[in-house]
């Protein structure tokens, strides 16, 4: 979606050009986007048709550069991945719930820190959003009225994910994961260890 969204916003641009765009935007903050992957992503966008390449050009012994832009398919196919993020509450990539799921795979000392961290990870990454927000600024009302609505989203989320962590570090304290070589009693509210 951010490849697509931008070539179509800026028309066509090379991978260096669009890291720029991306990094000036923010847009790393919000995507899993790699900047080590743009080139990759372009050119599975181009075997798919969904971009084309429209121009090479030189500077010195530098490698060519490729200019890409989006056709009418990526197009298409851009509005539909649009549409599809607006309305679908799935959320398909979730790594930290896989971590949960096997956490009994470490140790509870381990897994309590390591909730910790990520509690103060949350911290620190709202202060960054706030932080990008006042960097991003724009002329036009509507532009500044979008950028406030992505950063308040982050920041509901970031609220939510960090109310999360700490019910599980309070769950964690007192017991109610599973560890290596440690049972649960199933029909305790808690989880608990069976007295």
């Amino acid at each position: 979606m951010v490849l697509l969204g931008l070539l179509t916003r800026y028309g066509p641009k090379h991978g260096y050009e669009l890291r720029t765009l991306i990094e000036q935007q923010h847009l790393d903050y919000i995507s899993d986007i790699q900047f080590g992957s743009i080139y990759a992503g372009l050119k599975r966008l181009t075997r798919d048709g969904l971009v084309e390449e429209v121009g090479r050009s030189r500077m010195g012994n530098r490698p060519d550069r490729v200019a890409f832009d989006v056709t009418e398919l990526g197009r298409k196919e851009l509005h539909r991945l649009l549409r599809e993020a607006f309305v679908d509450p799935t959320q398909r990539e979730r790594p930290l719930d896989l971590a949960v799921h096997f956490s009994g795979l470490l140790p509870l000392e381990e897994v309590a820190g390591l909730i910790r961290d990520r509690l103060a990870a949350l911290e620190s990454f709202e202060k960054l959003i706030k932080q990008a927000e006042g960097s991003t600024q724009h002329e036009h009302p509507g532009v500044r009225a979008l950028i406030a609505d992505i950063s308040g989203h982050f920041l509901e989320v970031n609220r939510a994910e960090r109310r999360w962590a700490q019910r599980v570090a309070r769950r964690i304290d007192a017991g109610g994961y599973p560890t290596p070589g440690r049972t649960l009693d199933p029909d305790s509210p808690s989880g608990s260890e069976p007295s």
